[in-house]
């Protein structure tokens, strides 16, 4: 949404009356919902259905994690990704487990996961899966020195405020 709209993270973001220039989440919605030029609103049948791996929104998080998305639009019920687990990369601090509300389904592709499920940790390589409710506190980490590729989906956390994911 960022780079069709022409705005960065942190303004589309912004709360109205920080002094922040420009449009803030609600107002970029806003624009794109609005009715064209004719009164048309936006076609939703126009959007290529095909994410190539150079048109994939990502979001690059601080603990060496990598997220992309890999359908074209944000799906409201589920989140499809591929993410990216540095050497070192988690998804929180070890001591700090996550939980949120859905159910995640997981794939791992290369490397070497360390997924964290209460007091259960468990270790996935390549070709190995796995799915959990998402209620449960969980982390996951990158055992070793090779960066983790998996795919990932997380089904039914919209509208949660405590939607932070691993």
């Amino acid at each position: 949404m960022t780079t069709e709209l022409g705005l960065s993270m942190g303004t589309l973001f912004d709360e109205p009356g920080t002094g922040e220039s420009g449009p803030n989440f609600q107002t970029a919605l806003a624009a794109l919902n609005a009715p064209g030029e004719n009164g048309d609103r936006p076609s939703t049948t126009t959007v290529n259905p095909v994410v190539g791996p150079d048109d994939r929104n990502r979001i690059q998080l601080a603990s060496g994690v990598i997220w992309e998305r890999l359908t074209p639009t944000t799906d409201p019920n589920v989140d499809f990704l591929e993410v990216l687990y540095q050497s070192g990369g988690a998804s929180c601090e070890a001591d700090a487990l996550v939980r949120h509300a859905g159910r995640e389904y997981g794939h791992v592709l290369s490397g070497t996961l360390g997924v964290t499920l209460g007091f259960e940790t468990y270790v996935l390589g390549p070709g190995h899966s796995i799915s959990f409710d998402s209620t449960i506190p969980h982390r996951l980490a990158t055992i070793g020195n090779e960066p983790v590729r998996a795919i990932w989906f997380v089904v039914g956390r919209l509208g949660d405020s405590r939607s932070v994911s691993g």
